[in-house]
Order: C-alpha cells, then structure tokens, then sequence
C-alpha cells in the first residue's frame, strides 16, 4: 500500500520577532508543498519498523522493539512521536499490526525559514489518517503538527503548524497573562496579495554558508533593543516593540486583497524591513539583495522569519516582472528563487495506491 500526502509550505508576511514580545503578526500558506509517499508492507517475519527518510540525506530507523538507527535529531524525533500518536490513537502499535512503514519525503525545495518541518509532520500526519481511514479535523491536525514541532522548538508559538495545518492565512498574537504564562491566539486572516502581483521567496543561503538558529536571532533582536534576553524585558519595553511594528502590521494586512494597493504595499515591506535592520537581524547580504530586488522592478522586499544570515527574503513583484526579477537575482548568484501564491488547498491526500489495479485519487 502506498499513500501520497501533501502540505504547504508557510511565510511569515510580517510581525516576524515583534510578535515574540505581543504584536501581531500575519503568516499565510504558500503554494509550495511538500510531499510524503508512505509505503505500508507486511513484516514477511522480520521485525516491524517505521523508517522515515527526510531532507539532507537525514534517516532514521525505529524497531517495534524500540532499537533506533539512523540519523539523531530532534527534527526527526518530532516525526516518529507523531507517527506513533497516531498509532497509539487508534489503539495498536507496529507489533499488533505486524508491518513495515516507510516514510519519504518528496522536499518542495523551499528555503529554511518557510515552514519545512511543520510542512513535513502535516504531510505525514495525513498519511497515516489515511493508513487508517481516517480525515483529521484542521484543529485535530494542529495538535498534532504543532506537538511534533514543539519536540524540537520548545517555546515554539505554533504559527507555523496553524498556518500548514490550515488553506487560510493566520493572523496571531502573543497574550501574556497576569500569571506569567502566556498563550497564543490565532484567527483566520482573509488576506491575498494584490491583483496582478506575486510572491518571490529568496533563498540567500550560499553554499558553504551557515544560517544561525531562530532562537539565536530572536535574542539577537531583543539585545540589540534592550540589552537584555525576550523573557527579561519589562511590559514597557514590550509595548515599545509592539508600538513600533503594529502599525506597520496594519497597514500590510489592510493592503492584503485583491484591490490592494500594489506600491503601497511594496513600500510597507520594505518599512517593516528597515525595523528588522534596526532590530539587528538583518545582516548587511540580505540588505544588498532587498535593495537589488527593488532595483530589479519589485515593489517592495523584507526578510522574513528568523531572518540573520542565511535567512530568507520575500519580494511583492508585478506578475509580469518576475522573469525579469528572477534573471537580476540569478546574475548575482542566488539561485534558489520561488515564486509563491496563497495556497489553494491546505493537507491533503493525494493518492491511495492498494495494489497496481486500485489507484484512488483523494
């Protein structure tokens, strides 16, 4: 048996850090997806497992006994608890069911800082619904995206598993409560880029080159505000952030639809942009290629996510520039360029292989 799952990939349109200290923030589906084909096999009298085959060459091996070979990382744990959840759900294991599970993943190539792990865990999660029947609910496959990412981003907010989880744009805020904890609140954002324009999504990693991990970045911007860590800034200091970038947000967010103003919004990235700069996660690279995007024809350009080096960068063009655009980025040596649309359609299965005279299309 062979199951086909997809998900999509994410970007955050803006909000990205400020939203750690309570502004809001905006993250849409893109049209990007990665895919899973999990083949199911009988045992035949070897010892069950699950074996899931990830990016990079990343693999890792779990026997129904518990021996583990393959690759650690806690990307990769995420992926197997989550598997085995949804096992332990509907009341067997690998041992009761006596099979084999190989898992692949089919990368949709887009850069890190879009979404990939949450992306991977919402394909996969599908996959095995499907194994057993089954269709989550979008909040059933939330929980269980957003688990899998917390085994390896522990104060994760979850905008990436809601975003993946979902064929609609996410609108969040971070709530600190009057106990010290905190809680997320999401709601749906009907948003969609103006008539006419699209989504550049630019890798600007280049071989050899190390990105820095989000968290890293995250204290890396509080620092350079404050001089302190995100969990020791005082509630002014937090409406500082909040104020500067909320307006900003906005104004995006009011930009976002089809008869958006296009130079407008444009001019609203590369704003939100010059507060990341101020922020220091933006390294001097990313802002050369902003500028040789708005140089090149597109209305405007931010880095988004974590940002730092390595980071990713988003660009609003004129659908019928984007060759244009593509061919400056590519003379200077960036080569991963992708252009993105609003998702069409959140997880799905695709296809349901049983044997080679019953193939089904979901």
């Amino acid at each position: 048996m062979e199951i086909i799952a997809s998900a999509p990939n994410k970007v955050i349109i803006t909000g990205e850090h400020s939203m750690v200290h309570g502004s809001y923030a905006l993250a849409m589906p893109i049209s990007l997806r990665n895919k899973i084909r999990l083949t199911v096999a009988e045992a035949a009298g070897a010892e069950p497992y699950f074996y899931f085959e990830s990016l990079n060459g990343w693999s890792t091996k779990v026997y129904a006994g518990g021996n583990v070979e393959g690759t650690a990382s806690p990307q990769l744990a995420g992926f197997v608890s989550l598997f085995q959840t949804i096992m332990e759900q509907n009341g067997t294991s690998m041992f009761k069911l006596d099979k084999t599970f190989n898992a692949k993943v089919i990368s949709s190539n887009s850069p890190k800082g879009t979404g990939n792990s949450a992306s991977i865990a919402a394909a996969l999660a599908m996959a095995a619904h499907a194994y057993f029947n089954q269709k989550p609910t979008a909040d059933e496959l939330f929980e269980e995206t957003y688990k899998a990412e917390q085994v390896v981003y522990s104060t994760d907010s979850g905008i990436g598993a809601k975003t993946v989880s979902s064929n609609k744009a996410q609108k969040l805020r971070k709530i600190f409560l009057p106990d010290g904890t905190t809680k997320f609140e999401f709601d749906e954002a009907f948003i969609s880029l103006p008539i006419g324009t699209s989504l550049l999504i630019i890798d600007t990693l280049f071989p050899g080159q190390k990105s820095i991990q989000a968290s890293e970045m995250v204290r890396q911007f509080s620092y350079t505000y404050f001089k302190k860590g995100p969990g020791d800034l005082t509630s002014d200091e937090k409406k500082m952030i909040v104020d500067l970038f909320n307006p900003v947000v906005e104004e995006i967010e009011k930009e976002l639809c089809p008869s958006g103003d296009a130079a407008k919004l444009g001019r609203l990235f590369t704003k939100n942009h010059e507060l990341l700069r101020q922020g220091g996660v933006i390294p001097k690279e990313m802002d050369e290629i902003v500028d040789l995007c708005i140089k090149s024809g597109c209305y405007g350009a931010k880095g988004t996510g974590a940002c730092g080096p390595g980071g990713v960068v988003i660009a609003l063009v004129e659908t019928e520039k984007i060759e244009k655009v593509k061919g400056a980025l590519n003379m200077a040596g960036l080569k991963n360029v992708f252009e993105a649309h609003m998702a069409e359609a959140g997880p799905i299965v695709e296809t349901i292989l049983i044997d080679e005279k019953d193939e089904k299309s979901v």
